[in-house]
């Protein structure tokens, strides 16, 4: 219910179903909100790793792996803060590849991989073009599941029905528990408390 009062409100749903229905409309409501939550975590985090590798372009990982064999060669991938450029020392086969907000990026093309002091080298496990089409895919699912679950919008007024009739359960098998029984089982006392102006029902509740 908490989920669900966060959203759009819809037309109230058309005829109910009982408990066991509830409690599956339930299950699959958690369900459904614990998906958008890591959906949209895996979002973030793909968009971050997009901004991150941006600015290399697209490649494909599989052409480099070849060049690096068939060439012989070690490719690596740099950066470092802009203000700080002018005070590195020219590398061999060290190629500006771009400057973006305060980084400058740069690619290694060696016989061995190297170490560079005054950069920090950069690991890419996916480039941009695959980044972007997994985070097509990402946003595809987010918005099938947060679709579904607006869908069960509807049922709030269903499902608080069926809470106040589990909760009517729960308080009858409390109640149960505190039953005395006096005089050897011949009668049996329970104690709760009604307000005043709700005696009239209580009496025609317990009439017979």
């Amino acid at each position: 219910l908490k989920i669900l009062r966060k959203l759009p409100v819809k037309k109230p749903s058309l005829g109910g179903g009982d408990l066991q229905f509830a409690d599956e409309i339930a299950v699959r409501i958690l369900e459904l909100k614990r998906e958008v939550e890591r959906l949209s975590e895996e979002r973030r985090l793909v968009e971050a790793e997009i901004f991150r590798v941006a600015p290399f372009g697209d490649f494909s990982l599989e052409d480099v792996d070849f060049i690096e064999k068939e060439g012989k060669c070690a490719i690596q991938y740099f950066c470092n803060k802009t203000s700080k450029s002018h005070e590195s020392t020219p590398q061999e086969g060290m190629i500006f590849i771009g400057r973006d907000y305060d980084l400058d990026y740069f690619l290694s093309i060696n016989k061995e991989p190297i170490q560079c002091p005054d950069k920090i080298e950069m690991r890419i496990d996916r480039p941009w073009g695959e980044l972007q089409t997994h985070l097509g895919f990402v946003k595809e699912s987010l918005h099938q599941i947060e679709a579904e679950l607006k869908g069960y919008a509807g049922h709030v007024e269903f499902l608080h029905e069926s809470l106040l009739e589990r909760l009517n359960e729960y308080h009858l098998a409390t109640v149960k528990k505190e039953l005395l029984f006096p005089l050897d089982n011949a009668l049996f006392v329970v104690e709760a408390w009604v307000p005043k102006n709700k005696t009239t029902i209580l009496y025609s509740i317990i009439n017979g």
